[in-house]
């Protein structure tokens, strides 16, 4: 017999990608002449699966002929996540050696298969008595014992090239339609899901057959644009994680304080505890902190009801949450993550108050989405152990979460405060410290233009539809209504924007807009009242027309003198470019001031926080595919046509690339990317028209 297994408790975690942009991919031997070697081979060869088997691991192990797993082995085919399919054979064995309906889910989903499971499904023959390498080894050893002592057996009926699909061809075909069906309800590209499905209903007329397909349409998906662009985000998460680490041992970070038990604070609570940190949440008021719980401990019991969860893992979590209303209860803790109202003042006083009770080496960290941390921090005395750190609502679900750089922040600080992002499983980006960071100041250009094409005459629904059209999850004004219209009135407030006729100097020459100011104080502040730019019913997320809106539009023109275009005349083109270009141009700047470090931070933020399609890239990506000459033109072209508004200025940064006749892809190539560590610097005079 021959054992397959990995090394450092790993089997494979699959081909090396980069491979897939460049010659290597073309070298043999061929991942499908090794697992058709392997099947072929004479002698009974067992996968023993440590830690992962993922992508071609996984076909690896299913052209095996036995599989035995340690307990905490997964195994997947997550191909569809890179806009591809699985192209060794893993369209024919998986659904020869599972149900059909389980395998679809596989591949259609990315999901990994915990071991367990996979031995229920019948992907695994054996599971490990312990975990270990000489577990595994012997479980494997046990299988091929067997095997041999039977006289019975053949390694050709073990083969899953010779067999048919696992549950017979009735209820694959049945799989099929249904996950054809499913596939017609979802939105934005799912060419690589309908990739799987043909390849899979190819293998019903024969082995040969499905593989010839599944080769095919592999060698399709490749050079496409949706390819590309998760390809490219799949390396861009990765390396966001990238940043420098300071030689010796790095703080341990092990208890850490919530200050704020709302939506945002609760929400952060549940991350740290599902990563196994001790919490203490601390409220001002025992209403608050009484919901704040209570929301935390729901969370959990739908988890235990749904099953990921038993009780006593349940219990034990919740052991591990420390309410309190006294900021003494803080005193002991590695790290506060503070997560109250966005006002500058409060979290000053606030800031002033963890220092004083917390010990002298605890990081504190502000979740702040557009406030200058410099400011926050200066009220301390240990500037080197203070950042922001941006989580999006809600924080237990939402996988983004920018760590804003201040300008004497440590590397050590850095290094924790990157790696605890990680171990809470956010898609962490460190980026500097201006007005919104990076997703907030360029999705609120976006936003303003949003507002703008309502207020020239175009429907909210046409808006939000073009863009949804385009891929995104959302349009940026359901967006709004999401976050609360409170929330941009209160800052607009704040930097005293909604009289007109009493600006800020520096805001003076710029274009105004009350709408969301009328949305605001006629409490039509989004989901949490009902009613924003749509109509929602209680509790609901899905946004209906509301008739009230228009009259109020009406009234809104006719006080500001405004005389609207007829709805038709804005074509899906206008609004698209409206809408995208200067979220492009802001991204540019951006990069431009070193506020991100590279192209695919800008992007990574882009798709993790603010719904833009995955399969589009994220904004920077697209500057390449829409082809930067023209990108420069039609942002000269609003830029002569609103010359008030002033994200319509061209970036220096695109201007120049033009000028050279370089993609952006092509400039970083060549410049690489300095770390965002080298760039530490204040907030400037240079970022305060972008609180715009």
């Amino acid at each position: 017999m021959v054992i397959l297994t990995g090394e450092n408790n790993t089997f494979s975690a699959g081909a090396d990608i980069s491979e897939f942009s460049n010659m290597g991919f073309n070298k043999g031997p061929m991942l499908t002449e090794v697992v058709d070697v392997v099947e072929q081979c004479p002698k009974p060869v067992i996968a023993a699966v440590d830690g992962v088997a993922l992508g071609g691991g996984c076909e690896l192990a299913l052209a095996c002929h036995f599989r035995a797993a340690a307990p905490g082995a997964r195994f997947g085919l997550p191909e569809v996540n890179i806009g591809l399919l699985p192209g060794a054979g893993g369209t024919q064995r998986l659904p020869r050696a599972v149900p059909a309906a389980e395998a679809l889910d596989v591949m259609l989903t990315g999901r990994m298969v915990p071991a367990q499971a996979a031995l229920a499904s019948g992907l695994v023959d054996a599971l490990a008595a312990a975990p270990g390498p000489r577990a595994l080894l012997e479980a494997a050893l046990s299988l091929g014992r067997a095997a041999l002592r039977d006289p019975q057996f053949t390694v050709g009926a073990r083969r899953l090239s010779c067999k048919g699909p696992r549950a017979g061809r009735e209820a694959a075909e049945a799989a099929l339609a249904a996950a054809d069906k499913a596939l017609s309800r979802r939105r934005g590209d799912v060419a690589p899901q309908r990739a799987v499905l043909a390849a899979v209903r190819a293998g019903l007329d024969g082995f040969a057959a499905g593989m010839a397909e599944e080769g095919r349409l592999f060698g399709e998906l490749m050079p496409t644009e949706q390819s590309r662009a998760r390809r490219y985000l799949f390396f861009g998460e990765r390396a966001a994680f990238n940043v420098p680490r300071p030689s010796g041992p790095l703080p341990q970070i092990r208890t850490v304080g919530v200050l704020g038990a709302g939506t945002m604070g609760g929400g952060i609570a549940v991350c740290l505890l599902r990563a196994g940190y001790r919490v203490a949440l601390v409220e001002a008021r025992q209403a608050g902190l009484d919901n704040g719980v209570r929301a935390i401990r729901g969370i959990f019991l739908r988890d235990m009801t749904k099953g990921r969860l038993s009780v006593d893992e349940c219990e034990k979590i919740l052991d591990r949450l420390t309410p309190s209303l006294d900021y003494g209860s803080l005193a002991d803790v590695d790290m506060v993550i503070e997560a109250v109202f966005e006002n500058m003042k409060l979290k000053k006083e606030i800031f002033a108050q963890l220092d004083a009770v917390t010990k002298p080496d605890c990081i504190l960290c502000s979740n702040t989405s557009t406030l200058d941390i410099d400011e926050i921090a200066s009220v301390t005395s240990r500037p080197d152990k203070v950042l922001g750190m941006h989580f999006f609502s809600p924080a237990h679900l939402m996988r983004l979460c920018e760590v804003i750089l201040r300008a004497r922040s440590s590397d050590a600080t850095v290094a924790v405060v990157m790696h605890m992002a990680k171990r809470i499983r956010k898609v962490a980006v460190l980026v500097g410290n201006c007005h919104g960071f990076v997703g907030n100041r360029a999705f609120f250009k976006q936003s303003f233009e949003a507002v703008y094409l309502v207020e020239e005459g175009c429907p909210p629904a046409r808006v939000d539809g073009v863009m949804r059209k385009f891929g995104n999850a959302t349009g940026p004004l359901q967006t709004g209504d999401i976050a609360g219209n409170d929330i941009s009135y209160k800052v607009r407030q704040e930097l005293g924007l909604t009289d007109p006729n009493n600006l800020p100097e520096e805001y003076q020459k710029e274009r105004w807009s009350g709408l969301i100011d009328m949305l605001a104080e006629a409490n039509r502040l989004g989901v949490k009242t009902g009613k924003g730019w749509y109509k929602y019913s209680r509790g609901g997320f899905v946004p209906q027309p509301d008739p009230e809106l228009e009259p109020l539009l009406e009234e809104y023109r006719r006080k500001h003198g405004l005389a609207p275009r007829p709805a038709s005349s804005f074509a899906d083109e206008e609004i698209l470019t409206r809408v995208l270009y200067p979220l492009i141009n802001e991204g540019f700047k951006i990069l431009e001031e070193g506020i991100a470090a590279k192209p695919s931070d800008v992007d990574t933020v882009f798709v993790n926080g603010y719904g833009f399609p995955a399969h589009k890239g994220g904004p920077m990506f697209q500057a390449d595919e829409i082809g930067l000459p023209q990108l420069l033109e039609k942002v000269r072209e609003y830029q002569a046509k609103f010359p008030n508004v002033h994200y319509w200025k061209p970036s220096a940064l695109l201007e120049d690339l033009v000028r050279k006749g370089q993609t952006l892809a092509q400039y970083w190539a060549e410049h690489g990317s300095k770390s965002i560590l080298d760039k530490r610097v204040p907030v400037g005079a240079g970022h305060r028209l972008s609180k715009l």
